[in-house]
Order: C-alpha cells, then sequence, then structure tokens
C-alpha cells in the first residue's frame, strides 16, 4: 500500500493521539492516491459502489446489522484484512468481522458524517432488530480523499457536524461525575478541540462553497473525538 500526495499530517492534543500507536496513520491525500492492499476483501455499501469499483470487485452490505458481519466474516476466510469503502455503516460491520477474525482492515472515508472513525466500538443491528454497541479494534490506517469528501452528500456531512456538539453535552457529563463521585476529569482531552470546534461553527458557510480548510478542520474534530 502507498499513499502519496500527503496534503496535511494531523496531529491531536499535547500528546497526539498517533502517538501512542493505536493507529499507523491518518491519510489526507488528494484524489487517486489510494492503493488497495493485495489479498485484502474489498467491502462497501450501495451508497459507495461506485466508488469502490475503482479499486476492484466488492462485496456489497446493505446495513450494518449481524448477517453482513458474518457475510464479511465468511468472505475474509483466506485473506488477509479488509479494506472497508463508506462511512459509519461499512466501518461497522467491516470493525467488528475483522475483529472476530483477527485480522487488520483499512479505511476508506467516503464522508465526514459521523465521529467513529477512531472508535473501538462497532453500532451493529442485531437479529431481533436493536442495535448495539460491541466490542472492536481500530483500523490499521485511513485514507481520507478530499474530493470525495467535499463530493458526498449534503446531509451526511451535516451530521458530522452534529456528532462534533456531542463534546459539550460529554464535557459536562464528565464533569458532573467528577463532583458528584470522583470520577477522572481532564479538562485538556475537551479543550484541544475547541480550535476546530469554533472554525466550524463561525465558518459553516464554507461547507456550500467546498473549501478545503473547513473539510480539514471538521475531519480533525470528528477524528478526535472518536
Amino acid at each position: 500500500m502507498s499513499f502519496i500526495d500527503i496534503r496535511r499530517a494531523l496531529e491531536f492534543s499535547s500528546n497526539g493521539i498517533f502517538k501512542n500507536d493505536f493507529v499507523n496513520g491518518v491519510f489526507v491525500a488528494s484524489e487517486g492516491n489510494f492503493e488497495m492492499p493485495k489479498n485484502f476483501l474489498l467491502v462497501c455499501d450501495e451508497g459507495t459502489k461506485h466508488i469502490a469499483l475503482g479499486f476492484g470487485k466488492p462485496l456489497v452490505i446493505s446495513k450494518p446489522d449481524i448477517n453482513s458481519v458474518n457475510s464479511i466474516g465468511k468472505a475474509l476466510e483466506g485473506m488477509e484484512g479488509v479494506v472497508a469503502v463508506g462511512s459509519g455503516s461499512v466501518f461497522d460491520a467491516c470493525k467488528l468481522a475483522s475483529f472476530k477474525a483477527k485480522k487488520p482492515f483499512v479505511g476508506y472515508a467516503t464522508a465526514l458524517s459521523m465521529n467513529g472513525y477512531l472508535s473501538t466500538n462497532a453500532s451493529i443491528i442485531e437479529e431481533e432488530g436493536v442495535k448495539k454497541s460491541c466490542k472492536a479494534h481500530l483500523p490499521t490506517s485511513i485514507f481520507f480523499d478530499l474530493e470525495v469528501l467535499k463530493k458526498a452528500p449534503l446531509k451526511l456531512t451535516l451530521a458530522g457536524m452534529g456528532d462534533s456538539l456531542a463534546r459539550a453535552s460529554a464535557q459536562a457529563d464528565n464533569l458532573l461525575a467528577f463532583e458528584k463521585t470522583g470520577a477522572q476529569y481532564k479538562e485538556d482531552l475537551f479543550s484541544f478541540r475547541l480550535p476546530s470546534e469554533e472554525f466550524i461553527f463561525t465558518h459553516y458557510k464554507s461547507l456550500e462553497e467546498g473549501e478545503d480548510e473547513f473539510f480539514l478542520q471538521l475531519l480533525e474534530n470528528i477524528l478526535s473525538s472518536g
């Protein structure tokens, strides 16, 4: 796998999220710089099939349910890992399936629609139709193409902005737990996100104009909040 023409390296907080080696890399590059790793399963949904076809023949799933997880797991037999092309639904299904198979997965994100890209949890619809948060693992690396992100449906990007608002309520909950129960509270885990948060909600008109900096700031915010 090769990643070229990196436009911006992402560093978060005073400690740096990636200095803990949880994720090998988050790559932000221009269009056409993703190379499909050999002997990896390619997975997408109907909405991202047109992008995935540029990398190979994908396994197409309909939703992040246990049947999709099992289908990915079966297809992973004899493969080295999986590449998820999409956003929340595809990532969650691939995240859990690869975790169960004890194989790595690489993400190719197509929308800034949620803040779970760097979350170890996977939201999966169980057989009874109830969505459950399951323990999984992080991707080994994630690729973000600015041109692809800017072409995502507006409602998906707005959903990502909505997830960005979770910082305020999460910080309030954490502070209340600290005051009532003595739970650990570190303000800098929240405050380092404020610059990107302020930029997003004071330059929201830049979204419609498709400005790179807006998408980079939103990307930084949702990744760090995951």
